[in-house]
């Protein structure tokens, strides 16, 4: 067997063997905490080494004809796997549990009252020339349109707000069709989800 072919499979077992070493100790990763600067030196040496040994094996690969330039390297030396012992070696106390008793005793239990949900202001959601827009609806009366706004935020439902739009669209006489009265319900309808 030719030098290059030597190289090519000494190269070969010694990817194999650092691969092989990588995944036996892979299975220590998660499972010490924290992992020691040795583990993790040894670790980053066993990978440098991995990636030499790979760019030698590509490049004999890439590069046949070379064999006689091939350069010389002392052949990798794959360490032993270190083994963690902690220093100090703790007993596990026997862990008590609490005893609950059957029967719970008769207390009163504190009732909880929860606030009904608060929606933003009606007018946080509405850009300026929307506003615009929506003052056409109210007949340019900025009064009216205010008035509408704070009796539509101040509803805590969606129903109630769209009672309170209807009495307005009632009373302004708004085509339900119109892009105007289409984009002002998409707003009232998104304050409340």
């Amino acid at each position: 067997m030719s030098t290059y072919n030597q190289n090519k499979v000494a190269t070969r077992k010694a990817i194999t063997s650092l691969i092989n070493l990588l995944k036996a100790e892979s299975d220590i990763i998660g499972k010490e905490n924290p992992i020691s600067v040795a583990k993790t030196e040894h670790w980053l040496k066993l990978l440098n080494d991995l990636q030499h040994q790979l760019s030698i094996y590509s490049y004999l690969e890439a590069n046949p004809e070379n064999e006689q330039n091939m350069p010389e390297k002392e052949p990798v030396i794959v360490p032993s796997p270190l083994i963690y012992t902690p220093a100090v070696q703790f007993e596990k106390a026997p862990v008590e549990l609490p005893k609950i008793p059957t029967i719970l005793p008769e207390k009163e239990i504190p009732t909880i009252i929860i606030a009904p949900k608060s929606f933003p202001e009606l007018k946080s959601f509405i850009g300026l020339n929307e506003k615009l827009m929506f003052l056409r609806l109210f007949n340019n009366d900025g009064d009216e349109y205010d008035k509408a706004l704070t009796q539509i935020s101040a509803c805590s439902t969606i129903e109630d707000a769209k009672k309170v739009v209807a009495n307005f669209s009632e009373k302004n006489k708004w085509n339900r069709e119109s892009e105007a009265v289409q984009v002002f319900l998409s707003i009232v309808n998104r304050r409340f989800i």
